[in-house]
């Protein structure tokens, strides 16, 4: 059986390009980091290294928003070492890990071929990073249209029914909890993004093996907020949580899993919308619980003008994430073609022992 988890470690958000590597990586006592050289050989390296080991031990795939193909990292919990790649692009940069062994593969490009391409290679560059700005500032945009989405429903939300259903959830989830003497732990990370290809997500590996409760609601219905106050509660009782957020908007919750209490609650409407196919699945709904009158039939042609502007706005960041896919793979073909695999392969034989 393997024993992977996938997740997204960072994402091109509304408010801007965002990291959530220094969560992730707590309990990780080393990391090597994969330094220059080919970006295509070094995804072939954590994949083959998740290939190795998934049989044998608990890993964790740290998937890619900038390049639908590419791997940022795994992670083999219970080895404490993570393998990344440490292509600035990434975001890896100021971790709050002191022990990081850097393998520069530099050492093994061709230079001649690489001073050859230098100007191209100073465009690409330049051009990829005006294409991720570009996204960023597009998603800006989107989200305020979908805080206007937001401002439709919120005055409907019947606060007193909300946090009564709060806590009858909380209940629900931690029946049967023992309080611990300590404060659980909460690492976050990304269910999903923003991709070249749109919205992706990892909700069908991060939830196997737990039970599923599916969010459903709308926008500006309290969501995000019941996720935050559920998180709080369990560490309270001294469980750890995985909090996963919104690839969109950072700052808002679309899930949280606690692994010793057997249970993955997220919010399952669009762009991760799903539907139960376990025996076991639940859906709890919110705009029919706590959602004071028929807001999508008052509001029905304001809404479904919203959701239009709201969804070609989206496109037009995507367009630009995958511009900036194919720039980069302009990239990585050059650096690829001066590599060599090889000689590469035969350093790195060690995280295979």
């Amino acid at each position: 059986m393997k024993n992977v988890v996938y997740y997204y470690g960072a994402g091109n958000t509304a408010k801007g390009f965002r990291p959530l590597y220094n969560s992730i990586f707590q309990g990780v006592k080393k990391i090597y980091s994969l330094n220059g050289g080919s970006n295509i050989f070094k995804t072939a390296i954590i994949k083959e290294l998740i290939d190795e080991y998934s049989d044998t031990l608990s890993l964790e795939g740290i998937v890619s928003t900038i390049d639908n193909n590419e791997m940022e990292g795994v992670i083999l919990r219970e080895k404490e070492i993570a393998v990344i790649n440490g292509t600035p692009l990434h975001g890896f940069m100021n971790l709050a890990i002191d022990n990081i062994e850097v393998i520069d593969l530099d050492v093994f490009l061709d230079k001649d071929e690489i001073e050859k391409n230098e100007e191209t290679i100073k465009f690409l560059k330049e051009q990829f990073k005006e294409c991720m700005e570009n996204a960023h500032k597009e998603y800006e945009k989107a989200l305020k249209i979908h805080d206007y989405w937001e401002d439709i429903y919120f005055p409907y939300l019947n606060i007193e029914k909300a946090n009564k259903f709060t806590e009858h959830v909380i209940s629900l989830l931690t029946d049967g909890a023992v309080k611990k003497e300590s404060k659980g732990k909460c690492v976050e990370r990304y269910l999903g993004g923003a991709t070249p290809s749109g919205p992706k997500d990892s909700v069908p590996s991060i939830t196997e093996g737990v039970k599923r409760y599916f969010l459903k609601g709308r926008a500006g219905t309290g969501k995000s907020t019941m996720l935050k106050k559920i998180a709080k509660a369990v560490m309270e009782l001294g469980y750890d949580v995985e909090v996963y957020n919104c690839g969109f908007d950072p700052d808002s919750k679309d899930m949280v899993i606690s692994r010793e209490l057997n249970f993955a609650i997220f919010d399952s409407t669009a762009p991760h919308e799903y539907f139960p196919s376990r025996e076991d699945d639940e859906i709890i709904d919110v705009y029919t619980t706590y959602i004071d009158g028929d807001v999508d039939k008052i509001h029905k042609e304001e809404i479904k003008k919203i959701a239009l502007n709201y969804k070609n706005q989206v496109a037009k960041g995507t367009a630009f994430l995958l511009k900036g896919e194919e720039v980069k793979n302009k990239l990585d073909d050059i650096y690829n073609n001066a590599f060599n695999h090889k000689e590469a392969k035969g350093v790195l034989e060690f995280l295979f022992e």
